[in-house]
């Protein structure tokens, strides 16, 4: 993985498997943040424990490691419990959003991912 680039932008850790989804969530970001981007639930947490981002998205449904054992393990860590996460999933039926706050992510954004309501809930937390 490349080093940080420490300028005044926040840094998001976006965490997804799906190829499409990866290029429409920078699509929207480009430019307003340091995007970093992990496809798999090892990758993700190796680089949470080693660079520590301002904020995650989380897609809940990645291989090997689920995006709800992610965040048990986020959460559980004194060290990035405070990390914001936000779930961005497919995962929308009723009661889901529910469920997925439920897990300790501290926001949800249902797919197909409104650009609008991704940047405010992201702003909403980093600021």
């Amino acid at each position: 993985m490349q080093e940080l680039n420490k300028s005044k932008q926040k840094d998001i850790l976006i965490l997804e498997d799906n190829p499409d989804n990866m290029i429409t969530i920078k699509a929207i970001l480009k430019g307003n943040y340091n995007l970093w981007e992990a496809t798999n639930g090892e990758e993700g947490l190796k680089f949470i424990e080693i660079h520590k981002p301002d904020l995650i998205l989380l897609d809940m449904s990645l291989p090997n490691i689920s995006g709800q054992e992610i965040v048990s393990i986020l959460k559980a860590d004194d060290r990035t419990k405070s990390i914001p996460i936000i779930a961005v999933t497919a995962q929308a039926m009723s009661g889901d959003r529910e469920m997925i706050i439920g897990y300790g992510c501290d926001a949800y954004v249902s797919k197909p991912i409104d650009g609008v309501f991704l940047i405010n809930e992201i702003n909403k937390w980093l600021h």
